[in-house]
């Protein structure tokens, strides 16, 4: 089983790749400020803020096969119709 690290797994993006990759049996570490709202046996939560904190990241990267990189700060967030569509797959955004 491919125990792989996801950084920001608790943000939109991020959380849909956990989701992916608990349903591809894989084991997950997520390093992210926010705990994690789902549960799962081969899912772990790692707090750390990775722009303050190097260390939590480097001290999990010997304990995984693979890592993705979802992590962002954000200081803008945008259009609320754009995040709204993200938020809800069957909606389609204005051109």
């Amino acid at each position: 089983m491919r125990h792989v690290l996801v950084t920001g797994g608790s943000g939109l993006v991020g959380k849909a790749i956990v989701y992916r990759l608990l349903a591809a049996i894989c084991r997950v570490t997520v390093v992210s400020r926010r705990a994690l709202s789902i549960e799962h046996p081969r899912l772990e939560w790692q707090a750390g803020d990775l722009a303050a904190e190097t260390d939590t990241l480097w001290n999990a990267l010997p304990q995984v096969d693979d890592v993705v990189h979802a992590a962002a700060t954000i200081t803008d967030a945008g259009d609320p119709a754009a995040l709204a569509a993200l938020r809800n797959p069957t909606s389609k955004p204005a051109l």
